[in-house]
């Protein structure tokens, strides 16, 4: 569960903590057919930043239905650290030309060593004040009609690999409820999932619920392709 603290005013609300983002909680969290997910099929799954601790969101008052969020996450630092490695080449045979006290000239033999150092960068979590992951929102909730707009940026420099990019996710949901049932569908777009260039999907969620006093009753379908 989330664990954060808040203001909340004319202005809209401001919270800080842990948190999980807009893109997962709010517009993946519309295919959810159950409060646990117990009964989902959660799109998003692999790619996803979970609840980041140093997490700050600022979520505007509503203009008639309409809102819109933005949301900032430090996440977890758990790339590698900087490594050093030294080669030593030791090679022994004729090293140079010596001269006696008599003026003759001679061939001197010994050892030459060959040292070589290489360090590789330090992979981790950038430590600055800006966020690793950004996320931003837009809502209309109008009657029966909910539909949420989400974009998330996680930073290169998150994923522990030196030739990580940037990882962007579109996510797009839709709630219109008719009665006691619920219809819903979401579509998401991932561009370099986890920092990897060639890892881009796409994925469409469809889905209806009710609920029968304690009991729930749904049906989902996902479907998910590599661009």
């Amino acid at each position: 569960a989330d664990q954060t603290v808040g203001i909340k005013g004319d202005f809209g609300t401001i919270v800080a903590g842990r948190m999980e983002s807009f893109t997962e909680g709010k517009v993946s969290a519309m295919a959810a057919n159950d409060a646990s997910d117990t009964l989902s099929i959660e799109t998003n799954r692999g790619y996803k930043t979970g609840r980041a601790e140093g997490a700050l969101a600022y979520v505007s008052p509503s203009f008639n239905g309409l809102t819109f969020g933005v949301a900032g996450f430090a996440m977890d630092n758990t790339g590698a650290a900087a490594s050093t490695t030294t080669s030593v080449l030791s090679v022994t045979g004729v090293t140079g030309l010596s001269a006696n006290s008599a003026g003759l000239v001679g061939l001197s033999s010994g050892t030459n060593t060959i040292t070589s150092t290489s360090t590789s960068a330090a992979n981790v979590t950038k430590q600055t004040a800006s966020f690793d992951a950004v996320d931003v929102m837009v809502e209309y909730a109008n009657g029966p009609l909910l539909v949420r707009l989400s974009h998330e940026m996680t930073d290169k420099e998150t994923f522990n690999s030196a030739t990580a990019q940037d990882q962007d996710i579109t996510n797009f949901g839709v709630n219109y409820k008719i009665g006691d049932v619920t219809l819903s569908g979401t579509y998401y777009e991932v561009d370099n999932g986890n920092g990897v260039a060639t890892n881009d999907v796409d994925c469409y969620f469809l889905g209806a619920k009710t609920t029968m006093r304690a009991i729930t009753l749904a049906v989902s379908y996902m479907k998910e392709d590599s661009l």
